[in-house]
């Protein structure tokens, strides 16, 4: 396994501004996880986790990293903490056959946690949600 330089991966680009150490530190609050099914070009589903991280989860209009991994397996997710380092580690190179990430929060021992095939990152901007009844 080797740790992963989040500044090579796909969508960093449209990101760097907001994580131009190319670390996570500073949006490490959950503004969302949604899970989705897809269909690729060949018509076969597969699934996509999507993470949003804000600075200020009171904040509205403020930018968000949205990150999505592709055809995450194993997934241990604890959504109500706060990510504390969010680290991803290549596991190409050693032939995993989960996926070719893993994905964890290196400093705290949450259960937080998940391998993928990809991952790609976008730029968002938080929207107030209001529950309805």
């Amino acid at each position: 396994m080797v740790p992963v330089n989040i500044k090579k991966c796909s969508g960093y680009n449209d990101v760097a501004d907001l994580l131009p150490d190319g670390l996570l530190i500073k949006y490490k609050q959950i503004w969302s996880i949604r899970y989705e099914h897809l269909l690729d070009e060949s018509g076969d589903l597969y699934c996509q986790l999507i993470l949003e991280l804000t600075q200020d989860r009171k904040a509205y209009d403020i930018p968000i990293v949205r990150i999505i991994f592709e055809k995450p397996t194993g997934m241990i997710l604890c959504p109500g903490n706060d990510l504390v380092q969010l680290s991803i580690d290549d596991y190409k190179i050693d032939g995993w056959e989960h996926g070719n990430f893993k994905v964890y929060d290196a400093e705290m021992d949450t259960d937080w946690e998940l391998f993928c095939e990809a991952i790609h990152f976008e730029r968002g901007r938080q929207k107030p949600r209001f529950i309805t009844k």
